[in-house]
């Protein structure tokens, strides 16, 4: 009986610390985000736009671009300018794009500075200007932008908003 009683007695010290192990708290898993595609590093791409010039008419181009480092790309590009006044212009030049991928989305807002050579009138340009890429997938990104463009020897410039497409490889 002993025995009987010393059992009874250890199942009743027992038992509470076993339903007390029950309610221990559970770690939970913070949900992961899953992004719309897989982020690779393409560092060259190719691209087209257009758009109103509200100075003078339309801008219209392409442009290659290279991002050395995450945050910086260099863009070479050829821009058409119609002229609804006088003479149509074309430019060909160099910008500087320091720019900031939003974390957990695809969106890139960037700002720009580059120069440009007037090939119509021959004379050198700067430019400014920034805009918003939107990866679509991870080869193909919209890019809208606004750019204003000023010979250097004029206080007198041009205002354009322009969409585009990108490739990236």
């Amino acid at each position: 009986m002993n025995k009987i009683m010393m059992y009874a007695a250890v199942i009743a010290f027992a038992s509470p610390m076993i339903a007390f192990a029950a309610d221990a708290p559970v770690p939970v898993k913070r949900p992961v985000f899953i992004p719309l595609y897989e982020e690779v590093n393409y560092n060259s791409y190719v691209g087209v736009f257009g758009g109103p010039n509200v100075s003078t008419g339309y801008s219209t181009g392409m442009t290659a671009g290279y991002k050395p480092f995450d945050n910086l790309g260099i863009e070479g590009r050829y821009t058409h300018r119609g002229n609804l006044h006088t003479k149509d212009t074309d430019h060909v030049g160099v910008n500087f794009i320091p720019q900031a991928r939003i974390k957990g989305t695809n969106i890139t807002p960037y700002v720009l500075g580059g120069v440009a050579y007037n090939v119509t009138t021959h004379k050198n340009t700067w430019n400014t200007g920034g805009g918003v890429k939107y990866g679509l997938t991870e080869r193909v990104e919209l890019d809208g932008r606004y750019t204003h463009t000023q010979n250097f020897n004029s206080r007198k410039g041009d205002n354009a908003f322009t969409a585009g497409v990108n490739f990236k490889f």
